[in-house]
């Protein structure tokens, strides 16, 4: 994309304008606005269009500076550097340290990031230096190879920085994965690898954090929910087991919480969590499981076993298991089941999404009489 060239008007005659009458005759009259605004507007001229142009110019197309050592110099139509101000660039060259970058002759100002040759940059001014808003790196996943735990990627940074932020895709399973990004060395890696999952992984100084990790509550409250969309699943609490009364009494085994699967969109600056309590173990009947809910999404408690009676020398009652909870939700995430009766060994996920611990919402089965457990929500950031 190339500038037009716009240049002002500059009359000899300013305001005059020919009128040709009916009769063919011709008249040059002076004519003068008199419409006494209260809003005297824009004037169309030059310096509109240089600045209309100077906007698209440097907010679509990426311009490559030229550059001397760590300094860019970079001629785009602008007048002064402005706060939030966005360019496009494209690398010159590979920096080891952060450069300079000079528009037009208004001056070098730092930009916060080592770059990388024919790299695309989307850069933001914040009054004192540029800030990297977006670049073709960060925005890309890049698939890991392994040997065992050991993963290694290549992605075109030169060194480790606190806060560095990368895009990966397992190539396959791990639970203690260390990853060597660019031959830089090997860091611990703070979550599991799934094969073929895409994760989101911050620097912390020594070693990755996962920003794509699960988010666990096991505790109702209200929640600061950085991201705008997850995957959520929410589980209810497991119902007790109703003990046996009496000689030949039998147990029954408590209900599994319900679970509900899908797309959560958080709609305020906190979000209010109930964890549903796991049910408490009695004598004949037990107590059922809570439920649980964050927005429209509820995860029934599972119900509490109905023990059997029984006396010396006759057959005991049948007991009554506890029955698992149901759910209720929201929109649903492609490949799930989204309500489901209570049976953690029958819940369907999508592909890539596990329950991260087996023991919410489960309902009580000893037979001696123990508690269910507590449900639970887990939200898989989709940023």
């Amino acid at each position: 994309m190339s500038l037009i060239p716009v240049v002002d008007r500059l009359p000899t005659k300013p305001n005059t304008w020919e009128v040709t009458h009916s009769d063919s005759t011709v008249e040059e009259v002076t004519v003068a606005r008199a419409d006494e605004p209260t809003v005297a507007g824009t004037p169309i001229n030059k310096a509109l269009f240089d600045n209309l142009q100077g906007d698209i110019y440097t907010g679509v197309q990426y311009n490559t500076p030229t550059y001397s050592g760590n300094d860019m110099v970079l001629s785009l139509p602008l007048t002064s550097y402005e706060s939030g101000k966005i360019i496009n660039i494209k690398s010159p060259a590979t920096f080891s340290s952060y450069p300079t970058l000079n528009i037009n002759g208004l001056g070098a100002k730092t930009v916060n990031s080592m770059l990388v040759l024919n790299k695309n940059y989307s850069l933001i001014y914040n009054g004192i230096s540029f800030d990297v808003l977006a670049n073709d790196v960060i925005d890309k996943f890049y698939t890991t190879t392994n040997s065992s735990n050991s993963f290694s990627v290549n992605i075109p940074i030169n060194s480790y920085e606190t806060n560095l932020i990368i895009k990966i895709k397992a190539n396959a399973d791990s639970s203690t994965p260390t990853l060597n990004v660019n031959g830089l060395g090997a860091k611990t890696v703070n979550t599991t690898f799934i094969a073929n999952k895409e994760y989101v992984l911050i620097y912390n100084g020594s070693s990755f954090d996962s920003l794509s990790a699960p988010q666990i509550i096991t505790a109702s409250g209200n929640y600061e929910l950085l991201h705008s969309k997850y995957y959520c699943v929410a589980i209810g609490g497991g119902g007790g087991v109703g003990k046996g009364t009496g000689t030949g009494g039998r147990t029954a085994l408590g209900g599994d919480g319900g679970l509900v699967a899908g797309i959560f969109t958080p709609r305020a600056s906190t979000t209010a969590v109930v964890v549903g309590a796991g049910g408490a173990t009695a004598n004949n009947q037990a107590g059922a499981g809570g439920d649980t809910s964050i927005g429209d999404f509820v995860a029934y408690g599972g119900a509490g076993g109905k023990g059997g009676s029984g006396n010396t020398g006759s057959a005991s009652n049948a007991p009554t298991p506890g029955v698992g909870g149901k759910g209720k939700g929201g929109a649903i995430l492609e490949g799930a089941t989204p309500v489901q009766e209570g049976s953690s060994s029958t819940w369907i996920l999508p592909e890539g999404h596990t329950i991260e611990g087996v023991n919410y919402g489960k309902g009580g089965d000893n037979t001696s009489g123990v508690p269910g457990t507590a449900g639970a929500v887990i939200l898989y950031p989709l940023f």
